[in-house]
């Protein structure tokens, strides 16, 4: 059975914040209410999130055209792992299959990967 990965206290504070916010502009924002809205308090249409917000914000931002699911889940996925977070966190939180099939695609976002000269040396205490 998989574990499921609880969000950071940064994350509950923002989730927290933005459900005050939409409190005070009028929006429901108790029990089972939408986290995200449409400006009329609605469910978000993704074909409008997509291009009336995700892909203007990728041109102004100089970034390549890419798709959501990318931008957000890899980015997620390299930046948690350059930033040092346990392989086994990141590989749980992405739902994947098992810590292998992570590494197998995200393990040169590791910081110093491929330095196995440099990492042995370290961990052998041989460093300078």
């Amino acid at each position: 059975s998989r574990r499921s990965i609880g969000l950071s206290r940064r994350a509950v504070d923002a989730l927290g914040r933005h459900r005050e916010r939409q409190g005070a502009e009028g929006f429901p924002a108790g029990g089972d209410s939408l986290v995200f809205t449409n400006t009329v308090g609605g469910p978000v249409n993704p074909s409008h999130l997509l291009c009336r917000s995700f892909k203007p914000l990728l041109r102004e931002a100089g970034l390549p055209n890419t798709t959501f699911h990318a931008a957000t889940r890899h980015t997620f996925c390299c930046l948690a792992l350059q930033q040092g977070v346990n392989a086994r966190t990141v590989s749980l939180a992405m739902g994947h299959s098992s810590v292998a099939f992570t590494l197998s695609k995200y393990a040169s976002y590791i910081p110093n990967y491929g330095d196995t000269a440099i990492g042995m040396d370290e961990a052998l205490g041989q460093g300078n």
